[in-house]
């Protein structure tokens, strides 16, 4: 295999799956593209991981590359592309490493002030900021998140978002110092990050979710008696006009025939109205209504006699 091109072993690895084949390729390349790993990532370890990665990209590439009378230009820049993510992905896992180490020396350290010092005025503290400050000081610190995820959260670089969180720990200061209590940033995050946020009783979450779900049930079962006995009261209130502006007109007809029903009376009759529909349910008033309606015909004089 020595005297074939990089073209025909790629063939044969393509088309007949020749590990020989594939293993010459790895044989001839395997020093330039080292190589070029250990020059971008200046670290053995990550090298060894860019040229690895470098060639099982050629294995999976093998069919379209077949064509390429050289091959050592597509191994340097593949090489290139996947040294350069895995910086980008070394880079972050150090500064999360960092972040950590910081956190946990903060939390080791002691406190300028005690917690029985800090809690009395904490929240009142909290409430002082603006809300941009207050949830970035929660989120940092209550929820224990990283600056870089607070970044990504909010959609703000890593600076805008430490930067946040720093003026934010700036006002507490000057809250508690007006108050007569002089704490450092560093000694009132250890405090915050201990001590703010501890566990609830056991079971209290269940209880809290079995009780949203019943009153939820029962709220939407109370909307559905509401609509209907709206809807029946208004019939009622339908029928209650109805009534008034039949005895009205009746009345307005007998006035120009000559048949008076006193004001007083009228208003009686009006107030009667009202003052059943307190003391009745739905169907009950609605069946009053009807009655009453036949009452007040039969109550009226026969102007006809005259």
């Amino acid at each position: 295999m020595n005297e074939q091109t990089d073209s025909q072993l790629l063939c044969a690895y393509a088309e007949q799956h020749s590990d020989p084949a594939f293993a010459e390729l790895v044989r001839r390349h395997i020093d330039l593209v080292h190589s070029a790993a250990m020059r971008m990532v200046c670290d053995a370890h990550l090298a060894q991981d860019v040229t690895q990665a470098v060639f099982i990209a050629l294995a999976k590439n093998a069919p379209q590359l077949t064509n390429r009378p050289i091959l050592s230009g597509w191994l340097h820049r593949t090489a290139q592309n996947i040294a350069a993510q895995t910086v980008r992905t070394d880079v972050r896992r150090r500064a999360r490493e960092q972040e950590a180490a910081a956190m946990n020396e903060l939390l080791s350290a002691t406190p300028d002030v005690s917690w029985d010092q800090i809690a009395p005025h904490l929240d009142a503290a909290l409430g002082e900021l603006n809300e941009s400050e207050r949830d970035a000081l929660l989120f940092r610190y209550f929820e224990r998140k990283s600056a870089r995820e607070m970044a990504v959260q909010l959609g703000i670089s890593d600076d805008a978002a430490q930067k946040r969180v720093s003026r934010a720990v700036e006002r507490l200061r000057e809250f508690f110092a007006k108050r007569g209590i002089t704490v450092g940033a560093s000694g009132l995050t250890v405090a915050i990050t201990a001590n703010a946020v501890q566990a609830a009783p056991m079971g209290l979450a269940l209880t809290i979710s079995t009780a949203a779900t019943l009153t939820g049930t029962a709220l939407a079962t109370a909307a559905t008696n509401v609509v209907a006995l709206t809807a029946l009261q208004k019939t009622a209130v339908a029928a209650s006009i109805a009534l008034i502006r039949w005895m009205l007109f009746r009345q307005s007809a007998r006035n120009r025939s000559g048949c008076f029903l006193t004001k007083r009376a009228m208003l009686r009759q009006c107030q009667s109205v009202c003052l059943v529909r307190t003391r009745l349910s739905v169907s009950a008033w609605c069946t009053w209504v009807t009655l009453a309606a036949g009452t007040y015909q039969r109550s009226q004089p026969d102007c006809s006699a005259r």
